[in-house]
C-alpha cells in the first residue's frame, strides 16, 4: 500500500476531513467506514488481514459511554489526556503522543445494535462508495 501510494491517499483523506470527522456526532460512524475501506484495500494484498475494532453497540446500555472498557488501561487508557495502557507512548501526527478528550460529562448514547441493523438495511458499503 505504501509503494502504490494508497497508504498516502488514506492519510491525505483523513487529514483533509480531520476537523469535521473528529468534532461531531459522525466521529465513530465516519471512522468505521474509513477503516472498513482501509481494511478492504489491505485485503487486496493479503486476504487474511483483518483490523480489530471496538463494537460500540456493545456499550450502548452503559449510562456513560466514557466508562466503556475501551477507556481502561487494557486498551486506550483514560479518555482524557495522554493515552495510557497498551497504546501508551504511541505517536500521532507531528511526532506528538496520542491524546484523547472524551468528555466525562458526555450525555450522549452510543449507536445501538438495532441502529446498526437499520443502517445495514439502508445502504451496502460498496454501493454507497460508488455513489
Amino acid at each position: 500500500m505504501y509503494k502504490s501510494g494508497t497508504l498516502r491517499a488514506f492519510g491525505r483523506l483523513h487529514s483533509e476531513v480531520n476537523k469535521k470527522a473528529h468534532k461531531g456526532a459522525a466521529f465513530l460512524v465516519w471512522h468505521r467506514v474509513f477503516l472498513t475501506h482501509f481494511e478492504e484495500e489491505m485485503r487486496k494484498i493479503d486476504p487474511s488481514v483483518s483490523l480489530p475494532y471496538w463494537d460500540s453497540s456493545a456499550d450502548f446500555y452503559i449510562a456513560k459511554p466514557t466508562e466503556s472498557v475501551v477507556w481502561s488501561d487494557c486498551f486506550m487508557g483514560s479518555g482524557n489526556g495522554a493515552i495510557s495502557g497498551y497504546f501508551e507512548n504511541f505517536y500521532g501526527t507531528h511526532y506528538s503522543y496520542i491524546t484523547r478528550n472524551a468528555s466525562r460529562d458526555c450525555k450522549g448514547k452510543l449507536i445501538s445494535l438495532d441502529d446498526v441493523n437499520k443502517l445495514l438495511q439502508f445502504c451496502h458499503f460498496k454501493v454507497c462508495l460508488q455513489g
